[in-house]
């Protein structure tokens, strides 16, 4: 005999295979079909969660930011617009309050007709002076 040849005694055909042999088929069965659910539930999940899960290490977010600017000054009354809501050009994003604007409309009526006035007593004042020039 040499060195790489089995060492053990080969099994006489009609005896039984040893006792490690016999549990590995009995177990054989088993595992297979552990095997193979293992598997299904593994695709299932792959084709359900796991392809559609983003991994990186360098995320990087591009967007549409657009800085709105006040072009006048009030109080904010109501917000017509939510997050993330597309809108189309000239469509109204908030409201303001109207009562800072009523009460600076009534004050400019006022100074209109405050100067009105002025004009008025400008224009008698030119008609005394008138009056005196001829009477002088």
């Amino acid at each position: 005999m040499n060195a790489l040849s089995d060492t053990r005694p080969a099994t006489p055909p009609g005896t039984q295979a040893p006792p490690r042999r016999r549990a590995w088929r009995l177990l054989r069965g088993p595992l297979l079909l552990l095997a193979l659910i293992v598997a299904l539930l593994v695709g299932n999940w792959w084709l359900l969660v796991g392809r559609s899960l983003e991994s990186t290490d360098n995320a990087y977010v591009q967007g549409d930011i657009a800085v709105l600017g006040a072009r006048i000054e009030g109080h904010v009354a109501a917000i017509r617009v939510t997050d993330n809501q597309r809108v189309a050009a000239g469509e109204p994003l908030i409201e303001l309050d109207s009562g800072l604007w009523r009460a600076r409309l009534v004050e400019a009526e006022a100074s209109l007709a405050e100067a009105a006035a002025a004009i008025g007593t400008n224009h008698q004042q030119v008609l005394q002076q008138r009056a005196q020039i001829a009477a002088a």
